[in-house]
């Protein structure tokens, strides 16, 4: 921890004895020797400061690098080549938007086939439940036509893939693509095969519920022919900007590969760790000044966001989140940064100087200088930081404190005034 006063820091080292000692030789501490001695006796030299008002912080001072409050590296999902790229790096992307585009050939034909099976089993259902007049029969001939040609074309392609799997040309997500477009057809063609048979023959209560199954099953092939397809495009989760692609056109991608990342700077994060002394004097919600290294002079503000309940096993310190909104876009996730938390504070008080304070029977005293006279006088104190400190009762602006000799004094006697202060800062 660190602290801070406002007003500035003052040495409190003295040679008050080397100056005593200097006096009591017979050289002149005072400005005359007249004032040194009364009827030959040696006046205690002493330095007095006209009291004040100032502020007194205590404060913590961190430093570290910021982090963006969204970082995602996103992965895929499946196997396959990349078709192209739509988002280039450094661009912005909304949530949901197409970054990573797969090939999607044989996810397509699985798709489309899943869905023409899906229209023949519901044609069977609804023949199966109201069987189609004699006329209509050619209808029912030409969608088995169709779907016979939609199988020869799945079956040569899964053949096809099976060969170039084998020979390492394609993923298993595209093979699995391929598969599932064959048996889609498959599928397709035997409903259709089966709404022919039931217009011909009229419906039974099994083929009913036969036609039923199958616009199940096949809705269920559809939804993951579907699901397969939309994995071929790989999409950004959240708005932000693209940092980094990791992927070129043509190379071969794997599931749970991470392909690209995605940064949201609209605010970054500043952690921090506390120690148990400290966190009791902070909540989420308090504000912070910030500053950055690569802007020197601006003053940001920050809020703390989060405070752990938990210290870090390794460094003993509860961990802290400040996030620091980026409204113009001018911070960047690395960017050093450093912030200040005022802990305790007070402002327009009287602060004098710990060195010039006694403890007499549990109570605070300081000395006055009244007219060339040590006047004691009780005090109370309240916020100390370092070697000064705020207080609250006792002494007036204006009062002339002695800051330096006041330990070798006593109330009432006749002091040597030698040095008087203007400020506390020295």
């Amino acid at each position: 921890m660190k602290t801070f006063i406002r007003t500035g820091f003052i040495s409190n080292a003295i040679l008050l004895v080397a100056f005593l000692m200097l006096c009591i030789s017979g050289m002149s501490c005072g400005h005359n020797d007249e004032d040194a001695e009364v009827e030959g006796e040696v006046l205690t030299p002493v330095e007095v400061y006209p009291v004040q008002i100032m502020d007194l912080a205590r404060q913590l001072e961190y430093s570290g690098a910021l982090e963006a409050s969204e970082d995602v590296m996103v992965s895929a999902e499946t196997s396959g080549r990349v078709s192209y790229i739509a988002v280039n790096e450094g661009a912005e992307a909304s949530a949901g938007e197409t970054v990573v585009k797969l090939d999607d050939t044989s996810a397509l034909l699985g798709f489309q086939a899943a869905s023409a099976a899906l229209a023949g089993a519901r044609a069977s259902l609804a023949i199966a439940e109201d069987p189609l007049r004699e006329g209509q029969i050619a209808q029912l001939e030409s969608g088995l036509d169709a779907a016979e040609a939609q199988f020869a074309v799945a079956e040569s392609g899964y053949g096809r893939s099976k060969t170039l799997f084998e020979a390492g040309a394609i993923s298993q997500a595209e093979l699995d693509a391929a598969e599932l477009g064959y048996e889609a057809a498959l599928a397709g063609r035997d409903n259709a095969q089966q709404a022919l048979d039931l217009a011909l023959e009229g419906s039974r209560e099994e083929e009913l519920a036969a036609a039923g199954s199958a616009v199940n099953a096949s809705r269920a092939q559809v939804g993951l022919a579907s699901d397969m397809l939309a994995k071929t495009s790989i999409t950004s989760p959240i708005n932000g900007i693209i940092s980094d692609i990791f992927f070129d056109p043509g190379e071969l991608i794997g599931p749970g590969v991470p392909v690209f990342r995605v940064i949201n700077a609209e605010s970054l994060s500043l952690q921090i760790g506390l120690s148990d002394r400290d966190v009791p004097n902070v909540s989420s919600g308090m504000g912070v000044d910030i500053t950055v290294d690569a802007f020197p002079g601006l003053l940001l503000h920050g809020v703390i966001t989060r405070v752990g309940i938990v210290s870090d096993p390794m460094t003993g310190t509860f961990p802290v989140e400040i996030t620091v909104y980026n409204d113009d876009g001018d911070l960047r996730a690395g960017m050093v940064a450093r912030t200040v938390i005022f802990l305790e504070e007070v402002l327009d008080s009287i602060v004098v100087p710990l060195y010039a304070l006694q403890r007499s029977d549990g109570i605070d005293i300081v000395y006055l200088e009244e007219n060339g006279i040590a006047v004691r006088r009780e005090i109370e104190i309240g916020l100390v930081v370092e070697n000064l400190a705020s207080v609250t009762s006792g002494l007036e602006i204006g009062d002339r404190l002695i800051v330096r000799g006041a330990d070798y004094i006593e109330d009432e006697e006749e002091i040597n005034v030698v040095g008087e202060w203007e400020s506390l800062e020295r």
